[in-house]
């Protein structure tokens, strides 16, 4: 079917007509809404004004009583078409209007004794004040119909100027192109389809081309005398080209020799698909299948590797260097028994088709032969293992040597681990300085209230609000008492639970959470004495059975190392904790700051006991070194980190859920 095609000249004036449309109409809608908003403004001004008149007009009927001079006044003021309704109410009873006056469904002014709708209404209230008196309250409502009436005939007129600009703007557009440019378009489409012809090209007329279009005539003359003279050389290039095919077909003849007369097995399959195009005797010998059986299906729907890492390895070096050489893979025959090959292969064209040549080589017995030869060494390695007992003599006395320095490290990790203890105790002491202080002097307060209201008791000059004031001031000092304490115990909780678990490495189940946030509070003083943020990201819910004591040392010792190598140089950062589920028998903790980072060349050696850059100023070296060992050795996880100069750490702990009972 052919497409139907769509005319230039339609396509610039829908785009134009769109472009112009769009702008007139964001125009016109803007002027719309700025219209609106201005005859809203004017309308709730002249309400204003009309509230402020008519509340001095019936101040003195309303004074005197007289209804009939109000009823006139405010049907006087009902004759604007704008005003909806007026209410008139006295001063002690504004929400019961005494006298209203609204509009009806006819637009017919008419009194009514209770309240109308108001919503969607426009409202202006004035009080009525005679002798600096206020004796009522009148009310005028409007309805904006009117002012809606006048938009929407705006909309219209603005909506049918925009048609007729369209309407102008497509004709004249037409019109224009049509005389510069389509008219000589029609007569190049009329020389380029005497191209194909064998005709003689004549000239094109130059009359109707103006400006780029004549370059255009020019062009497309000097296009087709070039077209016609490479037709001329495709005629004579043609003749080359069957000469090429026939030497195609011949060379298809020389592989099919090749394949027959090969005593290896060879296949030929196709590039993209791997289907089997082509395979030899041979093959059909080795692997007993007939090649009627096997065409247009692949390797891999006939089951044919044992191993599918195989294939994807032959596949991985093939696309990697273009061929195969020496690839060592294992085969299934027909009857079910397997077959080691070495593969070689090459890409090649095969008529048409990009396809791949694979040359097989069965070396099932010389592998077998390469077995037999590593049983012979492996007794030879045996004979081996029997001269080198007097090696494992000496190697007794360097574990006894090794064993005594591991037991000096240990205990050295021990003291630390006592340190870091130490230290914690020493911020909590002083968080509890703060919550201790206030229930005491909340206390002696109102042990102070006490013995003052006891006076006023005994003297007999109590008073009613004395008394009120002294139970408020206990009830104030009770509770700020409470929540003092309470913080005190909250804190000797979590220092307690902090400090029975560092004391012990017993396996326990616990909240991940909830656990870190018993450590957390027991560092929290050391923010306070650093200008040091610290930010939690604790997922709720994960339940661990493991060792929280030392999975606690090692939080403590991560932000211990934080604190006192990150913010060294500005004083100033951030801390940051986040816990998280992997799956569902592993966790990650992530310990981070945003401080000086550490050196490339340290980080191979973080890890390593005795190593700090703080040698001689307060850093043992074993902080990180312990941490590790807990990691690995205690919990059964990884710690890593990563860091840059100038961006801060990261640790990140790997951990199980739960960790291994026996403690390496």
């Amino acid at each position: 079917m052919k497409q139907k095609r769509v005319s230039v000249v339609a396509i610039v004036a829908l785009a134009l007509v769109t472009v112009t449309t769009l702008f007139l109409g964001v125009l016109g809608y803007l002027s719309y809404h700025t219209q609106e908003r201005n005859e809203y403004e004017q309308l709730q001004q002249q309400l204003d004004y009309s509230a402020e008149q008519l509340a001095a007009a019936v101040a003195l009927p309303l004074w005197n009583f007289d209804e009939e001079q109000i009823d006139s006044i405010l049907d006087s003021a009902m004759k604007f078409q704008s005003v909806y309704g007026i209410t008139l109410a006295p001063a002690n009873s504004k929400d019961r209007p005494r006298t209203i006056r609204m509009r009806d469904q006819n637009d017919q002014i008419v009194s009514v004794s209770t309240p109308f709708a108001t919503e969607g209404l426009l409202k202006a209230g004035h009080p009525v004040v005679v002798a600096q008196k206020e004796v009522g309250f009148i009310t005028i409502y409007a309805s904006p119909r009117y002012i809606q009436k006048q938009l929407n005939d705006v909309f219209i007129q603005a909506v049918v100027s925009i048609a007729i600009i369209d309407f102008l703007l497509v004709v004249s557009l037409y019109y224009v192109l049509w005389r510069l440019v389509l008219r000589p378009l029609q007569h190049v489409k009329a020389y380029a389809v005497l191209v194909g012809s064998n005709e003689a090209l004549p000239n094109i007329s130059a009359h109707h081309f103006r400006g780029e279009l004549e370059s255009l005539r020019v062009a497309v003359m000097g296009m087709a005398e070039l077209l016609a003279s490479r037709l001329r050389n495709m005629r004579e290039q043609s003749s080359e080209i069957a000469a090429k095919e026939q030497q195609a077909r011949l060379s298809e003849m020389r592989v099919q020799q090749i394949l027959t007369a090969s005593p290896l097995p060879i296949t030929v399959g196709h590039l993209k698909t791997g289907v089997y195009i082509r395979v030899n005797p041979a093959w059909e010998r080795h692997f007993g299948y007939q090649e009627a059986d096997i065409l247009g299906k692949t390797s891999v729907d006939l089951g044919f590797w044992k191993d599918m890492a195989d294939r994807q390895g032959w596949i991985d070096r093939f696309n990697a260097d273009g061929r195969v050489s020496g690839y060592e893979a294992t085969f299934r025959m027909r009857d079910g028994t397997s077959k080691i090959f070495m593969l070689s292969s090459e890409r090649f064209l095969y008529g048409d088709e990009e396809c791949v040549l694979t040359m097989s080589v069965d070396v099932t017995e010389r592998k077998a032969l390469e077995t037999e030869l590593l049983q012979l060494n492996a007794h030879l390695e045996h004979r081996v293992a029997e001269r080198t007992q007097d090696l494992d003599h000496s190697n007794k006395e360097l574990v006894r040597t090794m064993e005594t320095l591991q037991h000096t490290q240990t205990e050295l990790m021990q003291a630390d681990k006592l340190a870091s203890l130490g230290s914690l105790v020493a911020g909590v002491a002083h968080e509890l300085n703060t919550p201790i202080g206030n229930a005491l002097v909340a206390a002696s307060s109102m042990a102070e209230d006490v013995t003052g209201i006891t006076r006023a008791l005994a003297d007999g000059t109590m008073k009613r609000s004395a008394f009120d004031s002294f139970l408020s001031r206990v009830a104030e000092g009770s509770d700020l008492t409470l929540r003092s304490l309470q913080r005190a115990v909250s804190l000797i909780s979590s220092f307690k639970q902090v400090a029975v678990d560092q004391a012990s490495e017993r396996r326990r189940e616990f909240d991940l959470a909830q656990m870190l946030n018993e450590v957390i509070d027991t560092l929290k003083p050391n923010l306070k004495r650093a200008s040091v943020k610290l930010s939690l990201e604790l997922q709720d819910g994960i339940a661990m059975r493991s060792y929280p004591g030392p999975l606690g040392q090692v939080i403590i010792n991560l932000f211990t190392n934080a604190m006192a190598h990150a913010f060294d140089e500005r004083g100033t950062g951030t801390i940051s904790i986040r816990a998280l589920r992997l799956d569902d028998s592993h966790v990650r903790v992530l310990v981070s700051d945003d401080g000086a980072g550490i050196a490339p060349e340290h980080l191979g050696q973080i890890f390593d006991p005795f190593f700090t850059t703080k040698l001689g100023r307060g850093g043992s070296g074993l902080g990180l070194s312990v941490s590790h060992r807990i990691v690995i050795k205690v919990l059964g996880g990884q710690i890593n980190i990563r860091s840059k100069l100038g961006e801060g750490a990261s640790f990140e702990l790997t951990l199980p859920m739960v960790a291994p009972e026996v403690v390496a």
